[in-house]
């Protein structure tokens, strides 16, 4: 439960609340606004005595919260700030489209809709005569796709989170003004593949699509596997690649997951094989699969272990202990550091203490920022941790949450809105 905050700590609050909604207007484009509320020292959270009843309520206020009032647009957010809207919120996902009227954003994109930063182009000649989808590569942008398969691998790994509406091979999208599948995008990918990059998005994109035994000829004429790629992926120094390597280690652990389903294999509990990929008979499994599944059980033990107090997780990620004064640091390391946990931890170990201890401090800096605009980057891998822990651990239990129901109602009361505002136009034109 939280402690009142005291008054002095509510009108510091408040004021730098105003400031944050101020300076969030210059920010423009470049995220969803920047934000570093004041950490007041006498809030304590019950962090280990929390009722379940009480946990899902605020897990599931938060949750809407966002998605019905944190409301993204194609005028003042981009493709960048758009797409990692959809990881949490898969096809249901809402923006204000350039007249104002609230669309679910990926089918607005996918039949030609503008959005800044989202430049697709034709790719190339693919074997039974198809053509390829290139997502341009914006290294470094703040409005276009920063990662090679940044775009696809989020919006597939929102299929994990939402299986309901899955993005299917045959999904149909506009790539100027010309008709193309997600299959052809996914075989662009395939094509693409090569050493000396990171492939984590690569990963949470193929391995939605492809079989863990699959093989192909690259554009470099090289055979590949989802094998080679996890080996490749695992062996980078983590502390070199994005975010201290949770996007790696969520791309590596959506195709593990997938491999044990197909194979019968399994991560060995006990015995002297004790956190390893084994095969259905227990025996040791060698491999890329192997070496990812070793990176994955090397994070979830580090991420533990460096655990802050307020159930934070380590500034530092995976490298060591660090507790960042900056509730912003704390906010997106957590977040992303909770989303691979959510994704690679049995329900078991996800009814630990411990990830209940993270959970509930993401739910407090949300409801305490309320108000306030969040960097998307950080807000959305937060609440795609999130979701994911509330589908996993409450869904079988509880009712589950109604995105599409929400996004129904939101579509139709904007449509209502539209057409009362054309309504009092033409009556005006009629009395003008």
């Amino acid at each position: 439960m939280l402690r009142p905050l005291s008054s002095s700590a509510v009108r510091l609050s408040l004021l730098l609340a105003v400031i944050l909604v101020a300076s969030a207007i210059t920010v423009g484009i470049v995220g969803c606004g920047a934000f570093d509320p004041p950490v007041p020292v006498d809030v304590k959270l019950d962090l280990d005595n929390m009722p379940d009843d009480e946990l899902v309520e605020r897990l599931d206020a938060a949750i809407e919260h966002a998605f019905r009032h944190r409301r993204l647009n194609t005028r003042d957010h981009a493709a960048w700030q758009i797409i990692h809207a959809v990881i949490p919120f898969g096809r249901n996902l809402l923006i204000e489209d350039p007249q104002g009227n609230v669309v679910r954003a990926m089918d607005y994109v996918f039949d030609g809709g503008a959005m800044r930063g989202w430049n697709l182009q034709p790719g190339v000649r693919l074997s039974d005569g198809r053509t390829g989808v290139v997502a341009i590569l914006e290294e470094g942008s703040s409005t276009g796709q920063g990662h090679k398969d940044q775009w696809l691998g989020y919006m597939a790994v929102s299929s994990v989170t939402h299986s309901d509406a899955p993005l299917l091979l045959e999904t149909k999208l506009k790539v100027r003004g010309e008709e193309h599948t997600i299959r052809d995008w996914v075989d662009q990918i395939k094509a693409d593949i090569h050493d000396g990059r990171e492939r984590g998005w690569s990963l949470m994109a193929l391995s939605q699509y492809l079989k863990s035994t699959d093989k192909w000829t690259a554009g470099d004429g090289q055979e590949w596997t989802l094998d080679r790629v996890m080996g490749v992926e695992a062996a980078k120094d983590f502390r070199q690649e994005s975010c201290g390597g949770t996007h790696a280690l969520g791309g590596m652990t959506i195709a593990l997951l997938n491999y044990l389903k197909e194979t019968g294999a399994d991560i060995a509990a006990e015995g002297p094989n004790q956190g390893r990929l084994v095969d259905k008979d227990g025996n040791p499994v060698a491999g890329g699969y192997a070496a990812a599944n070793d990176r994955i059980q090397e994070a979830i033990r580090l991420s533990k272990a460096y655990q802050q107090p307020d159930g934070s997780f380590s500034s530092m990620y995976f490298q060591g202990s660090e507790h960042n004064r900056e509730l912003e640091d704390r906010f997106r390391k957590t977040g992303h550091t909770l989303e691979f946990l959510c994704l690679s931890l049995s329900h078991e170990q996800l009814s630990a203490p411990w990830i209940r201890r993270a959970v509930i401090h993401l739910i407090d800096v949300l409801d305490r920022t309320e108000q306030t605009p969040l960097e998307c980057g950080s807000l959305y891998h937060g609440l795609s941790g999130l979701v994911l822990y509330r589908k996993r651990m409450f869904d079988e239990t509880r009712p589950p949450l109604e995105f599409a129901r929400w996004a129904d109602e939101e579509i139709a009361a904007s449509a209502q809105k539209t057409k009362s505002r054309s309504h009092v136009a033409d009556v005006r034109d009629r009395q003008g």
